[in-house]
């Protein structure tokens, strides 16, 4: 310690920190071997390197290790390994900033950063990674924290210590490489946790359910919109504006919803300034900026920078400040993608910035009223806590966001657009809205999605039926600029028109008609005024119907693009789809209830409708208990002939080609067709109770085959001809899709083998 400079003065060791030169940088005291200070520094010294003086021994020798503390650097030291120390864990960035030479220095070597089992080994790691990212982080073992603790554990013996350094030494990693493996852990770790809920029929709808049952009652189709718009924030995030009146629940929308989310996907913020945008130092990429008051938005300067961040996806401002040099330009970048999502009670804000989010309007209506304040009541009287499997949604949602496939393809957008007319600008937005809303729900449902050739989500008709029956108000209000509350505003204005003697209708005669006060219903008729659609005798009326009635825009149902697509062959899809083997079983949907949001409560004795007797295929569950009547239709089923050869093997042949949807294959032998499901788990592909395997009717009526083959992960297949599943089977109208249930007991069932003789082509 001595040849140190250590000194030990009235109860304390001094150690001098000292530059290459041999000038003091520092002092600093230890005082305590096991207190809770053990080191203090001299009044008005500033951080440094301790070790500099030996640095060029370590540029001759080509490495060094760095390490926290100067009993550490003592101990290695004393054996000979170049060494150099921090004062403390979070010290580095401050030590670099003191002499921003060593950096140079530590990049002509290999440097060895040390990791204790601690927090502040973490940040020591962390802060290197900035300024060195090939450094190798060597870690320590928990029994012998630090070095000096492996000197003391193995006896104080020199040839142990130095064997015990050598392997550590060569066990160490990149920072990259140790992150990436930590990633890799956590990411295994959180998705093991969330699988299960990853892999529920209908994640968006379990979405729904717990914001109802965070509170937020009343109005599940906004509650899906934002949900669905949340879920872009890897794909390309999507702004989205939501209005409504003063306590018409829209912050509480925004608020209750964002408590599924995980911190990472948002930055909140109650209130700002025009210019925070600017000018926050916080990080934008794939993250929603949420403003609880879009007031910030409303004057000229911030709508310019909304604008910006909505249509750019990130934020280039330059501006002019007065420095000491005088008045200096400045760039500002923020970068993105990243979009924006805001409440208002504004009917119409920047006109060129509500063009290019989405928007959501807040119900006002007496049963969302009624059910808002039942809500209300529950809070109060009966407060539960969050609800069950909250906690594992945030997982859930977390390990998309931070683990998460980024990219999806939809391969039936093509036919989308024959089939999605489209006659006015206002129907291009949302046309793309509709497709980003189905990449958005494959992206939630990743799990059960096949992927592409390059590794991209490939979207299933089942996301088409959620995003489309989200979006299903859009379409039904005609697909253009009017909002729902400016529609009903219209159509009022035109009943009224009719009976008035010269068409002209007074305010408050509208305001009566719709139950809503003069000034909520000015707002509506002056944006219908802006947009063309209401001629006015002033500004306070009265008003009168003066343009082209709503060009209605109405997608194509999922069972009309499912037949579509299946008897376009698939040919629509990306690259790579059509060899690709069906390794993954769909499995998103609705859990067979006929309603608009299926999968939502009521539900009984915490019953997640998860019966037993689920069939899921292709995205969409199907209920047993739905399919056959009490009596047994299954035991009535007819077998078919097992003493008849198969048709075809249980797998795909080269004359095989996808039907247009996941995990159906047509192969056409002749003038036979065989319609294949492969690989399928019983555990979710069979409705166990009542023993069916189902076929999508829409593929059904475009291959028309002539043969039925089904075969599962087991081993085990079985097939029969059309006619006997027409006669056995059941067809209905279940989630998203029509299916044809066919009793298993209908299909002959072969032995596996690795080839049938002259099954082949």
């Amino acid at each position: 310690m001595r040849s140190l400079g250590w000194a030990e003065r009235g109860g304390k060791v001094s150690i001098l920190y000292l530059d290459e030169a041999g000038q003091v940088l520092c002092v600093r005291y230890r005082v305590s071997l096991d207190g809770p200070i053990k080191t203090i520094s001299r009044r008005g010294d500033r951080v440094a390197f301790y070790g500099l003086p030996w640095l060029q021994e370590a540029r001759d020798r080509g490495f060094l290790v760095v390490c926290e503390g100067e009993t550490d650097f003592a101990t290695l030291f004393q054996v000979g390994i170049p060494v150099l120390a921090v004062p403390g864990a979070g010290t580095l960035d401050a030590c670099l900033e003191r002499s921003p030479h060593v950096l140079e220095a530590l990049r002509q070597v290999k440097v060895y950063v040390t990791r204790e089992p601690d927090s502040g080994g973490e940040k020591l790691v962390e802060q290197a990674s900035r300024h060195l990212p090939d450094a190798l982080v060597v870690e320590m073992a928990t029994e012998a924290k630090d070095w000096n603790g492996l000197w003391l554990q193995v006896g104080q013996n020199k040839g142990a210590f130095l064997a015990r350094v050598r392997e550590l030494l060569e066990g160490a990693r990149t920072i990259e490489e140790l992150t990436r493996r930590e990633e890799q852990l956590e990411a295994e770790a959180l998705l093991e946790e969330a699988r299960e809920f990853l892999l529920r029929p209908d994640i968006l709808s379990e979405l729904v359910r717990l914001t109802r049952e965070l509170g937020h009652a009343g109005d599940d189709e906004n509650v899906a919109a934002l949900h669905l718009a949340l879920a872009t924030v890897r794909l390309g995030p999507a702004s989205v504006l939501i209005k409504g009146s003063s306590s018409s629940g829209k912050s509480h929308l925004l608020e209750t919803a964002l408590k599924l989310w995980p911190g990472e996907v948002y930055t909140f913020r109650s209130g700002a300034s025009e210019r925070w945008l600017a000018y926050t130092s916080e990080d934008f990429r794939h993250r929603f900026i949420v403003l609880a008051e879009a007031r910030a938005l409303e004057s000229e300067f911030g709508a310019y920078l909304a604008r910006t961040l909505v249509s750019e996806g990130r934020l280039v401002y330059e501006t002019v400040e007065k420095t000491a040099l005088g008045l200096q330009s400045r760039r500002i970048e923020k970068e993105g993608p990243t979009a924006l999502i805001a409440t208002t009670t504004a009917s119409m804000l920047d006109e060129e910035l509500e063009t290019r989010c989405w928007t959501i309007e807040s119900r006002e209506d007496e049963g969302y009223l009624a059910e808002a304040a039942m809500a209300i009541a529950r809070r109060h009287s009966d407060p539960q806590g969050e609800p069950e499997g909250a906690e594992l949604a945030r997982k859930a949602l977390r390990w998309l966001y931070l683990y998460g496939a980024e990219r999806v393809v939809v391969p039936f957008a093509g036919l989308l657009a024959e089939r999605v007319p489209v006659t006015r600008p206002s129907h291009l937005r949302l046309f793309d809205r509709l497709l980003r809303c189905i990449e958005a729900s494959a992206w939630l449902h990743q799990l059960q999605r096949e992927r592409d050739g390059e590794g991209r989500i490939v979207a299933s008709i089942a996301d088409y039926a959620i995003a489309r029956r989200v979006m299903e108000r859009a379409f039904e209000a005609g697909a253009k600029e009017l909002t729902g509350r400016q529609e009903e505003a219209l159509a009022a204005l035109s009943r009224l028109s009719l009976e008035a003697d010269d068409g002209w209708v007074p305010l408050r005669q509208v305001a009566r008609e719709l139950g809503k006060s003069p000034g909520t219903v000015r707002k509506h008729l002056q944006a219908l005024a802006r947009k063309g659609y209401v001629a006015s005798a002033g500004k306070g009326g009265p008003y009168k119907p003066d343009g082209e009635p709503p060009h209605a825009c109405r997608p194509p149902t999922p069972e009309e693009l499912a037949a579509a697509f299946a008897e376009a062959g698939g040919v629509a899809m990306s690259p790579g789809v059509a060899q690709e083997e069906d390794k993954t079983a769909n499995l998103s949907g609705s859990d067979g209830r006929q309603e608009k949001f299926p999968g939502i409560p009521p539900r009984n004795d915490g019953d997640r409708g998860d019966t037993g007797d689920t069939q899921i295929r292709d995205g969409v569950a199907m209920g047993g208990n739905t399919l056959f009547p009490e009596s047994g239709a299954p035991q009535e089923a007819e077998a078919a002939s097992s003493g008849e050869a198969p048709p075809h093997p249980p797998r795909r042949c080269p004359r095989c080609q996808p039907s247009g949807m996941g995990a159906y294959y047509v192969c056409e032998r002749g003038r036979e067709v065989v319609l294949l499901r492969l690989n399928l788990d019983r555990e979710r592909h069979v409705l166990r109770s009542r023993q069916a395997v189902c076929f999508n009717a829409g593929v059904l009526k475009a291959t028309e085959p002539d043969f039925l083959l089904v075969s599962f992960e087991d081993g085990s297949w079985g097939w029969l001809d059309m006619a006997t599943a027409r006669r056995v089977g059941k067809e209905g109208e279940f989630g998203a899709e029509r299916q044809l249930a066919v009793p298993l007991s209908a299909f002959a069932w072969e032995a596996a083998q690795p080839r049938l003789e002259g099954g082949g082509p």
